[in-house]
């Protein structure tokens, strides 16, 4: 696969641009479709997760974005807890969900909100002795984890309909999504996992103006080239 325009325009332009990441696509395959690689995406959870800001002539640029705060829409569900801690997983334990009000659910999500320490999944790219514990937990391995120092600036519950949750955070980098809903499934005595999920913003870019995969294939090279963002322009966005 190539996309639309020539690397050597985006090498020209010296722009940037952030596309929604499709489900199931890595971000560094996303990337790649976009710089024009003739790879394959690989796929991945099962999740949305743009915006991802991508730079086309300083790629280096892109990993700066890291840092920025991100806010995710999700659906959580309760009664099943999962190896990975979302749907992907296989299923480690059930249990009855209860009737739950509503206040005893913002309670929960309460529990997590401000600062507090998060214990990343075993399911992740964090590193244990230089090995990302993902594929330590592929060999069947739990090693100690040190808990992450992560912040909620809010949440929001969006619709209960029992046993799944629709919510929206908005949280510091670092933050697991996933052990998130983990642990507010804990918090509620029945175990829950992460069933969707997708990010709709990252510091100051959002997803209402993102560039889709398909945008980029299939439109004129002038309206894609129009939403390209200047690194002067992305620089002053991200408050450098």
């Amino acid at each position: 696969m190539t996309m639309a325009l020539p690397k050597a325009s985006m090498a020209r332009l010296g722009g940037d641009a952030h596309s929604p990441h499709p489900r199931g696509y890595q971000q560094l395959a996303v990337m790649a479709y976009q710089r024009g690689a003739d790879d394959k995406p690989h796929t991945s959870d099962d999740v949305e997760l743009g915006p991802i800001d991508v730079n086309w002539s300083v790629e280096e640029f892109y990993t700066s974005f890291g840092d920025d705060d991100k806010e995710y829409v999700g659906t959580l569900t309760l009664g099943a807890t999962t190896t990975t801690q979302d749907r992907q997983g296989e299923v480690i334990e059930t249990k009855p969900v209860p009737e739950l009000h509503e206040n005893e659910i913002r309670a929960a999500f309460d529990k997590f909100r401000g600062d507090f320490y998060q214990m990343p999944p075993m399911v992740s790219a964090k590193k244990h002795g230089g090995v990302p514990l993902y594929k330590l937990a592929r060999q069947g391995k739990v090693v100690e984890r040190d808990p992450r120092f992560v912040h909620v600036y809010r949440y929001t519950i969006d619709r209960i309909a029992l046993p799944d949750i629709d919510f929206s955070v908005l949280c510091s980098k670092g933050f697991y999504v996933r052990t998130y809903a983990h642990d507010i499934g804990t918090e509620l005595g029945c175990g829950a996992h992460l069933k969707a999920l997708r990010r709709t913003k990252s510091g100051r870019f959002n997803v209402e103006d993102a560039i889709t995969i398909e945008e980029i294939k299939n439109s004129p090279r002038e309206q894609v080239t129009s939403r390209i963002l200047s690194l002067p322009q992305v620089s002053r966005m991200r408050g450098a």
